[in-house]
Formats: C-alpha cells, structure tokens, sequence
C-alpha cells in the first residue's frame, strides 16, 4: 500500500508560488520600493508554444503548424513523449513547475477517500480515478457543468481564448461524448489516469534515471515505501508523469545516452523533456518537439508595468530595436526590469545588461547582509573562477552546470593559493556566503549550481575577456571559437568588448572558423564598433 497524500501535498506546499521556484535571486536583501510583492506570474501572460514539424515533413505544402499554452501543448502530447525546446531564459523551467504544481492539486483534489488506498497490482493506479476526466486536462469551461463522480455539478470560468473546435462534441477513450475543451491525454494506455508528477533536474544528474526519481519522491515523502522494483512497476503501468528539465545541461553524452534508453525501456510513461539548443545533445528521438514563442508585445507591456509600476511606461519607451528583442525573453525581460528599477536606464546590449544586474545585485540588493568586507571584494573573482572550471569541463566538448562542494572548495583555494592568509579557511567560508547571498545554489543533491546557466555563461565571458589579448589566433579559434560550447559566451564578450580592434578580430576569426557563427557573433558587438565589423563580413 503507498501513500502518496504526503507527497502531493508537501508538492503543493514548495511550488505554490511556482514562479520564483527558479528565480534569479532570493528572497533575502533589499527589494526595489517599486516592486509589488505578488507580481503577475509570466505564464498567466499565455506564454505560446508551436509544434515543429519533422525534417522529412518540411517540404510538405501547407504543413499545419499548432499553437498552444505552454501548458495545454505538455498536456496534449506528454504521453508520447514530448520535447519542449526554447532559447535560454524563455520559461521551460518555470512552466514545468508549474505543470508539476497544476497536476499533484489535481490529483489530490479528485480523489475523495484518502489516498493511502494504492497498492502495486496488475490493475490501474487509482482505480476510482477511472471515473474522473484526466488531472492533465485543463479546467473547465465558465458555465460548463460537469457530473463528478459524487453526482454533483461543478461550474469553472470559460479561458480568455478558445480553441477553434470550441464546442464540438467528441468521443472519449471511455465512450463519454463530451464538449471540446483542450483534450485529456489522448494516448490510449493510461490517458484518462491520474498521473503522479515527478520533476527531475538533470543537471544535477549524477547517477541513474531511477535513482533521481526515487530521490525526488524521498524529498517530499521521507518515509514512503518504493524500493526500484516497485518503481520499475509503476512506469511500466504508465502511472507518472515525469518531467525532465535540462537535457542540454547533462554532464555527459555518457549519461545522455542512459536517459535516450530509459525513455525507450518505458513507453507507456508520459513524460516531457526540456532543452535549450538542438544541437547541444540532440533530440532524444522524439518525434514531437514544441518551441517556445517569444512574449508578445503586449505581454511584454503588461509584465513590465507590473513589475514597475510607476516606471513601467518609462522602462517601455526604451525598449527598441535590439533590446525589445531581448524583452521577448521572460528571463531577460525580467533582468531589464531589474537594472532599470535603480538605474534609471538600460544597457546597451545582453552582456551590459547581465554586467549591470549582477553588479546591482552585490552592490544594493546584497549591501547590508553581514558578511565580512574581504569576501564581498572577491566575490566576483570567486564566481568567475568557479564558472571558469565548470565551463572547460572534463573535455573539450562538455560542460559542467554543476559541481560537487568539495571539488568547488578545492578549485578556490587554488585560486586563492598565493593571494590570502590561510586560502583553504577562506574558501571554505567565502563560498559558503556566496552560496547563502548570491547568484549560485545547492541542488537536492548537494551538487552547487549556478541559478541559470546563462548567468555561469556571463562570468565566463568576463573571465575570457580577461584573458583574450594574450591568447594567439590559434588558441583563440582552436580552445574556443570551434566548440558549441562557448558560442554563448562569445557572444556576451563581445558585447563587453570596449576594444574596436580586439572585437573585430574575434568576428573575422569566427568567420575563418565558420560563416554562420561569424554572422551570428556579429549581432553581439557593441553598436558603436558595427560599422567596422560589418565590413569584415
């Protein structure tokens, strides 16, 4: 018998406020006077996804593109496997907290005994489930009513934008005719069940699939009974739904290729992964892949309003051109609020503007919590280095997104070896404030991590502009500019770049290297040095 009331509750508890689960700051410091304490969630804005068709489809005429809620897109097609892909900061992250908060409320609210009544049997999960539409549907219409398994009505409001097939009436896997909402899960095994939702990070994915599973159950339900054989029946009943954040972030191909295997090994088990570049560790084989849209102008307006009430309007106005680009990012438009809340003014370019926020946030945000002078001085250095080692990784093409604490306090204390008294002392403890006051956490695992990639990509970027009038051409286009890798964080260097000749060389070496990254890294230099680097393309 398993009990899962404890688990879906202690869900329902942690990501109740599931937009900050993966925010960029914490709760702690200062906050901005004009910030409201309950800012409009960015997924309430309607944040869009499109399906992508196949490559063997493209060149099919009138091949139908599908738009939908991040959600209501998971929810359609999770139970063949799904992969939502979007550029870094667009709210993957975010929408399957979200999703993971949405499905354990449904589940602990459809399910009138108690919940301990679950035992591991050759028949359904939740066998009175079977009754009720599926959790992963979304909620009803305004003035729909329904007949719950109770025999009494339920009337839910009708969403902002209806779907074309409002109101056809349609067949269900049980035989039920029913008014077209957004479906349940169509696939026939398991469709109309209750699913159990399991969040799995993957970059702190140093062991198996089952492993992460099983630890991430054990973190909201200490005391559950579920050895691997138990869980082994479970997916194989198809009776979670397991949502797998980061594939692109993975620390190997080794443990990619673990993850392509688990998902063939269980079929019958919905799940959705995310990434941030198909190229960066590939498709996983799934045929079905969603991407997510950029905000829209007025969803933009409406979040920056929100977050700066009083100058929201003023923020908007200077939005153009490139940077109204950047706003359709939600992480990025999030950042600009952020820097322009106490500046006044926005940078120029992504790199400027990530230069900017972390500078606010040591200098004003973190200003008056009570760390010792000498740790707050080589906090950034601190950072860079961190950032530094994980990026070059363990080979030329891996990256690190995170790292163990014991491995972080021996890479600082060789940074430090030479520069302070006692280096092993202040690693230990610097790194302990930064973990309590800035940009970097520890993950379930006590793996460390900074809190988007994006951001270990920024102090990277530094580190390597630090480091760039001293490396050759052929170091510069052999170590750097040839691996996928460091792409990003070319791009925020050259925004950092006050050096015309030093910018133009990094683009015509680029452009030695391949024309398309040359291209792409000319969008990244500094206005100012444009024409000149245009020239060069």
């Amino acid at each position: 018998m398993i009990n899962w009331r404890p688990y879906l509750e202690s869900i329902c508890r942690e990501y109740a406020k599931w937009w900050e689960v993966y925010t960029l700051t914490d709760v702690r410091g200062k906050k901005s006077l004009q910030q409201p304490q309950n800012i409009s969630p960015l997924l309430d804005l309607g944040l869009m996804v499109q399906t992508v068709a196949e490559e063997k489809q493209r060149e099919r005429p009138k091949e139908k593109i599908e738009r939908l809620t991040v959600l209501d897109g998971l929810r359609k097609y999770a139970p063949n496997h799904v992969l939502l892909v979007g550029r870094p900061g667009s709210g993957k992250s975010t929408a399957l907290a979200r999703l993971l908060l949405e499905e354990a409320e449904k589940l602990r609210s459809s399910i009138g005994l108690p919940l301990g009544s679950t035992e591991i049997r050759e028949t359904p999960l939740l066998e009175e489930a079977e009754k009720l539409r599926s959790p992963l549907s979304p909620p009803f219409s305004r003035g729909e009513t329904r007949e719950t398994p109770l025999g009494t009505g339920e009337t839910r409001e009708t969403p902002a934008f209806q779907r074309k097939d409002e109101g056809e009436t349609k067949e269900t896997p049980l035989g039920r005719e029913e008014t077209g909402k957004t479906p349940p899960f169509l696939r026939g095994v398991g469709g109309d069940r209750p699913k159990i939702p399991i969040l799995i990070e993957l970059r702190y994915s140093q062991s198996s699939v089952l492993s992460r599973i099983q630890a991430f159950i054990h973190k909201h339900h200490p005391t559950i009974n579920i050895d691997t054989a138990t869980l082994e029946t479970l997916l194989r009943q198809g009776e979670f739904l397991l949502l797998f954040d980061g594939f692109n972030e993975m620390a190997s191909e080794a443990a990619r290729q673990l993850l392509r295997i688990f998902r063939q090994d269980y079929p019958k088990t919905a799940m959705v992964f995310t990434t941030r570049d198909l190229s960066l560790g590939g498709d996983l084989g799934i045929e079905k892949r969603l991407e997510m849209l950029p905000m829209t102008e007025s969803q933009m307006q409406e979040f920056v309003c929100a977050y700066l009430p009083f100058d929201g309007e003023k923020l908007w106005q200077q939005l153009q051109g490139r940077l109204r680009e950047l706003g359709e990012t939600p992480m990025f438009l999030l950042m600009l609020c952020s820097v322009f809340g106490y500046n006044k003014v926005i940078p120029a370019n992504l790199g400027l503007v990530f230069r900017s926020f972390t500078q606010t946030y040591s200098g004003r945000l973190k200003q008056d919590v009570p760390v010792d002078e000498s740790s707050r001085l080589w906090w950034d250095r601190l950072l860079q280095e961190l950032a530094w080692v994980m990026t070059n990784g363990e080979s030329k093409t891996e990256i690190m997104v995170a790292i163990s604490r014991p491995k972080a306090e021996e890479v600082l204390t060789e940074f430090l070896r030479g520069e302070v008294v006692a280096p092993t002392d202040c690693a230990m403890r610097w790194l302990e404030d930064l973990l309590e006051h800035h940009l970097i956490q520890v993950g379930d695992d006590g793996q460390i991590s900074f809190r988007h990639q994006l951001l270990q990509e920024y102090y990277v970027a530094e580190r390597l502009l630090s480091l760039l009038s001293g490396l050759s051409d052929y170091e510069l286009q052999w170590d750097y500019l040839n691996y996928l890798k460091w792409t990003e964080v070319v791009g925020l260097m050259l925004g950092l770049m006050e050096d015309e000749v030093l910018a133009v060389r990094v683009v015509r070496l680029a452009l030695e290297v391949d024309w398309f990254l040359g291209a792409r890294l000319v969008g990244g230099v500094q206005e100012k040095f444009q024409e000149r680097v245009f020239g060069e393309v």
